[in-house]
Order: structure tokens, then C-alpha cells, then sequence
């Protein structure tokens, strides 16, 4: 499977490491900074099961077809995407799109 839509994966993968940088702050009492979340990100969780990077991608790839329609629905459409930190989609959205 291939990713058809590169600026809309982009996009809401940076929304997913904003968040997650908000909870592994929270979970340090401080601001783990960009590179700590990358490091977090792309590292295998305890267990040695996929990253969260790898899930992110799965995620995006399986429900591909409904969050393009989300975008063409209630923003401009994936052609237009908005790009990194300007996407409105809630993540509330984002999370039932991606169903984890």
C-alpha cells in the first residue's frame, strides 16, 4: 500500500506529534522539546512492538479514503491541504478517523 495523498499524511502526522509532545511534556513536568518527541516517536514502545510513527502510517494508510473525504468535506479538499500546524480537523476527528 502507498500513501496517495503525501501533504494530508504530512500534515496530520504533525498534528499527532504536537499532541504527543503536549502528553510526554505533561508526563515529564516539561517541555520535552522537538527532538524528544522525535526520539519518542520513532522509537519502539518497552515492549518492542511497532513505533508510533509505524502505527501513525498504518493508521493513515487503512483509513486513507475516509479522511480524504473528511478533507474534501469540511475543509478544502486534499489537493489544497493547508499544510503542517494550519490544519483545522479536531483531533477528536483525527483519532475516530484513524479509529485508535
Amino acid at each position: 500500500m502507498t500513501i496517495k495523498n503525501v501533504r494530508v499524511f504530512l500534515t496530520l502526522q504533525w498534528k499527532e506529534l504536537e499532541e504527543d509532545k503536549w502528553y510526554e511534556s505533561e508526563r515529564a513536568h516539561r517541555d520535552v522539546g522537538e527532538m524528544g518527541v522525535l526520539e519518542h516517536w520513532c522509537r519502539n514502545d518497552s515492549a518492542g512492538t511497532e513505533s508510533h510513527a509505524e502505527r501513525n502510517k498504518k493508521a493513515y494508510i487503512l483509513h486513507e479514503e475516509e479522511i480524504l473525504e473528511y478533507c474534501t468535506q469540511h475543509c478544502v479538499g486534499p489537493d489544497d491541504c493547508p499544510g503542517p500546524g494550519k490544519c483545522v480537523m479536531p483531533m477528536d476527528t483525527l483519532h475516530e478517523l484513524y479509529q485508535d
